[in-house]
């Protein structure tokens, strides 16, 4: 014969505070965890750039500079414009894979900025690869329109240093955690044997019970003889 599971929700909530020092424990691994995957993680600064379409002269070489910028954002990265830039900055050091690897875009098709941002351990150098890949850019734009509409509108001049996600990361893990641990408290009540009220042993009203002896400690048995 098969029995409904019920499930006592009130009684699943009080089981998940009586383990209160579960989500704690939690809370602390996963401050430990994200604290450890960071350790020794070399600190990153970033270069921020922008360059715009001037508006500016007739609206058709307006139109035709925000349409280079737009057609082209995806291509800021590229070895060609990286290799220009490492020209521009005259850095024996870096090379055109590098400044591709540090390089990101941002850009939307409604707006006629594009932001550009470089990433590196020196803040100095990524001031600088931001620079000379916007200014690569301009050149290039400027070589395919015919115009100077697309122009750098801010220049970087310091770099912010990139947030490594202790405060993000170890929210979401802990949320992921939180409902893991609630799932199995849950479950064990649930799925336990343990009788809390008379109904819980009838089954489902298939037993008739005129009670039910509640469960008792040694303790509490000797405590009663010695009485």
């Amino acid at each position: 014969m098969e029995y409904e599971v019920k499930i006592d929700v009130v009684r699943c909530i009080r089981a998940m505070f009586e383990k209160w020092y579960l989500y704690i424990l939690l809370g602390i691994v996963s401050v430990g965890i994200v604290f450890g995957m960071n350790y020794g993680k070399e600190e990153l600064y970033q270069g921020y750039t922008t360059i715009y379409c001037a508006i500016n002269g007739t609206y058709t070489a307006t139109a035709e500079s925000m349409k280079i910028v737009k057609l082209n954002a995806k291509l800021v990265n590229s070895n060609k414009i990286a290799t220009r830039a490492v020209s521009i900055m005259g850095n024996n050091s870096i090379t055109a894979e590098d400044v591709q690897a540090m390089i990101s875009v941002d850009f939307s098709e409604e707006s006629p900025v594009l932001g550009i941002a470089a990433v590196n351990a020196s803040p100095k150098v990524a001031v600088s690869v931001a620079n000379a890949v916007a200014e690569a850019f301009v050149i290039e734009a400027s070589n395919i329109s015919a115009n100077d509409g697309v122009q750098i509108f801010d220049k970087a001049v310091t770099a912010e240093r990139v947030s490594k996600g202790y405060v993000k990361n170890t929210v979401l893990l802990f949320a992921v955690g939180f409902l893991l641990l609630t799932a199995v408290i849950a479950g064990v009540e649930i799925l336990s044997d343990r009788v809390y009220h008379v109904e819980d042993a009838e089954l489902d009203g298939e037993l008739e019970l005129l009670g039910v002896i509640p469960e008792q400690t040694m303790r509490g048995r000797g405590e009663r003889n010695n009485g």
